[in-house]
């Protein structure tokens, strides 16, 4: 469903949003594994698809939302005629206060394996709008106000979605953790690779490891160092299925000096090696 090459990064807003149209002589048997550098999101109207997104499988059917978070391993096979629309964005597009809504969604979806959403009739029927206003203003021509345009009709549809994902009423006191949630979730993005220690964030955001754990508890069931392994490890699993490293130079740039350590974490949580995954996932 994704054009061969995006390139966002020489892109003018960092965004591309098309409508797609699977035909039955153009149905793929079998794709290969994809690792992009940039966030997918899928809203399909039509279909039938299998999908594996980071070593999950999922099948895929009309009405259906799918996210896929910037350097996911992805490999899909089209199995009848599909339409609907996909967006790709970097981080970029957003501003610094902007993304923080977009971290905390994406991550939210990875940390409940959310990926894919069954929507509702009326669901899809309400957020269709949203995908044509961006197309729209997409193809326009570029003025100084486009970007702010786009930038909001995004965040206007990020909102939706999270209502539709996490399907809560929040409670001012739930609000008040999923910020915090939010702000640990985007310093993770940006410090997983040198600090894994608890006590770096909750410094950081100015709080405790008591109310850190419990807000995260609260909205996705799990502590922080729960989270910071699991980044940690995510990452690895993609470096060991796409990346054409060592396994000592994976470790290395996960910011761990001794390779028999981190395959220790490794297989203690996944209960696998990083050899045998390896071998099992890699290209």
């Amino acid at each position: 469903m994704l054009p061969e090459r995006i390139d966002l990064q020489n892109h003018h807003s960092n965004l591309e949003i098309e409508y797609f149209e699977t035909h039955i002589n153009n149905l793929q048997s079998q794709a290969d594994k994809k690792r992009y550098p940039f966030h997918i999101l899928y809203f399909m109207q039509e279909g039938d698809i299998s999908t594996e997104i980071d070593f999950e499988e999922y099948a895929l059917q009309s009405q259906t939302i799918i996210f896929i978070p910037q350097g996911a391993i992805l490999r899909q096979k089209i199995n009848t005629v599909s339409r609907g629309y996909f967006i790709c964005f970097i981080d970029s597009f957003f501003s610094p206060v902007q993304k923080i809504l977009l971290t905390g969604l994406f991550q939210y979806a990875i940390s409940k394996r959310r990926l894919v959403v069954d929507l509702s009739l009326e669901e899809a029927t309400n957020i269709t709008p949203f995908f044509k206003l961006l197309i729209q203003e997409k193809v326009a021509n570029p003025n100084q106000n486009q970007t702010f345009i786009l930038q909001n009709l995004m965040l206007a549809l990020l909102n939706k979605l999270e209502g539709i994902v996490q399907n809560l009423d929040y409670p001012n006191s739930f609000i008040e953790k999923r910020l915090l949630f939010q702000k640990f979730i985007n310093s993770l993005e940006i410090n997983f690779l040198s600090q894994k220690s608890v006590q770096f964030y909750t410094s950081e955001l100015g709080t405790t490891a008591k109310n850190l754990n419990n807000a995260l508890k609260e909205i996705i069931g799990a502590t922080a160092q729960d989270l910071i392994i699991d980044k940690v490890l995510l990452e690895a699993r993609r470096e060991l299925c796409f990346a054409d490293k060592s396994i000592k130079e994976i470790a290395f740039s996960l910011g761990y000096d001794n390779q028999y350590y981190f395959s220790r974490i490794f297989k203690k949580k996944l209960e696998v090696s990083p050899e045998e995954f390896r071998k099992k996932f890699g290209q």
